[in-house]
């Protein structure tokens, strides 16, 4: 009895082990994710354009803008406009994943021997990405308003909603990880390690990891949105 006793309370404590694999998921999913099919003259001329465009980004790493945008050639035909929103079509995505998959792993471990903090955490940051994905989408439809504004203000109201909507969403998106850091920095005043410590910190270094991702590219395309010619 006490050998079946210990393996039930050895499986209910370590609950977020899979957290492993849902971070190895998520950068597999990210990193299959293409542009439609094109012609390679079409995804030469895009790829010069995402290059020369990522050069002049300001606050921005070339590099890593041109390994975010690069996926996206072949369907911008060298246009701010189309790359701006397809890149905001890209956050999108991958702000959408990140938040089915927590969300998936919260609704499957409801019954699971998890920390109560670790839980309301978890609640609060699938709310806040849901917050940041509708910010998105106000954002996609500023910029489908954009190039049919009648004169410079209406094109730089436009603009500012975008700027703001994308701010938004990055906010939501830090918030995310505001629960953990709470609850891990009070776990290390503790100074005791125990299955059920490590496992919030395990879960909470899991969604880091995912919201970094998601942050970069969110942020990457406000500095695109920046750069766009009044």
């Amino acid at each position: 009895m006490t050998t079946m006793k210990t393996s039930t309370q050895r499986n209910t404590n370590i609950p977020f082990a899979p957290l492993f694999m849902i971070f190895f998921f998520f950068l597999f999913i990210i990193s299959s994710t293409t542009a439609s099919p094109a012609t390679a003259a079409a995804i030469s001329d895009d790829i010069q354009f995402i290059h020369h465009t990522c050069n002049n980004l300001q606050y921005a790493n070339a590099t890593n803008c041109y390994q975010w945008f690069s996926r996206l050639a072949g369907e911008l035909d060298q246009g701010i406009k189309n790359l701006v929103r397809a890149a905001l079509e890209l956050s999108l995505n991958q702000a959408n994943v990140t938040t089915n998959l927590i969300s998936s792993y919260y609704h499957s471990h409801q019954n699971a021997n998890i920390d109560e903090r670790a839980k309301g955490a978890l609640s609060d940051c699938i709310e806040n990405l849901q917050d940041s994905m509708d910010s998105m989408k106000r954002s996609i439809d500023e910029v489908n308003e954009l190039y049919s504004s009648r004169n410079q203000s209406e094109f730089q109201f436009h603009i500012s909603n975008v700027q703001t909507w994308l701010s938004a969403a990055e906010t939501d998106q830090s918030t995310c990880t505001d629960g953990f850091d709470d609850i891990v920095n009070a776990l290390k005043k503790k100074k005791t390690t125990t299955i059920s410590t490590a496992a919030v910190l395990v879960l909470s270094s899991a969604v880091k990891a995912c919201l970094t991702l998601v942050a970069d590219v969110t942020d990457l395309t406000l500095a695109l949105v920046n750069y766009i010619p009044c």
